[in-house]
């Protein structure tokens, strides 16, 4: 099944030593399908791998995307439309979690891969499959000496370390 996924979901994929990561990757080896993302969670993603993993783990998920391990999609006015609805409804929503469920309404995904609890409620509210299934422990700041994994590809691949080994 198709999967949208969110920043949260997209960070905890790359960092092996996220308090979800374990979760986020198990919720896609059981998902299968393309990974989805708007163009702007591609943009947090990168901004968060390099602020808390390094450069070199932003142009892993770059280049994860040039490979088309990840589909980015581009943002048009219908989920411009549709996130500010969304907006509206659900307060703490952020505005790329917004954009992220309107994708997946948009391209008929059946799954988000989403931390951020507002949108998983927004996710949930809107008929779509929120992973992983279990609310995962709260977000914490990843240190510095977080270790990248890559994004499983579309395929469904298990993450390499940047090593090339498998990550835990």
């Amino acid at each position: 099944m198709a999967t949208a996924v969110s920043a949260g979901g997209l960070y905890a994929l790359l960092d092996r030593n996220d308090s979800a990561h374990a979760a986020a990757v198990a919720a896609l080896a059981g998902a299968g399908g393309p990974l989805l993302l708007i163009t702007p969670v591609l943009a947090e993603g990168m901004r968060l791998a390099e602020r808390f993993l390094g450069r070199e783990a932003a142009l892993m998920l770059l280049e994860s995307a040039i490979r088309s391990e990840v589909l980015v999609q581009p943002t048009d006015k219908r989920d411009l439309a549709y996130a500010a609805g969304l907006l509206r409804a659900q307060p703490g929503l952020s505005l790329s979690g917004a954009l992220t469920v309107a994708l997946a309404k948009r391209l008929g995904a059946e799954a988000v891969l989403c931390l951020e609890p507002p949108l998983r409620e927004a996710a949930a509210r809107e008929g779509l499959q929120v992973l992983p299934d279990a609310g995962p422990a709260p977000v914490e700041a990843a240190s510095a000496e977080g270790a990248a994994t890559a994004v499983p590809s579309a395929e469904g691949d298990s993450p390499q370390g940047a090593t090339g080994e498998a990550a835990p």
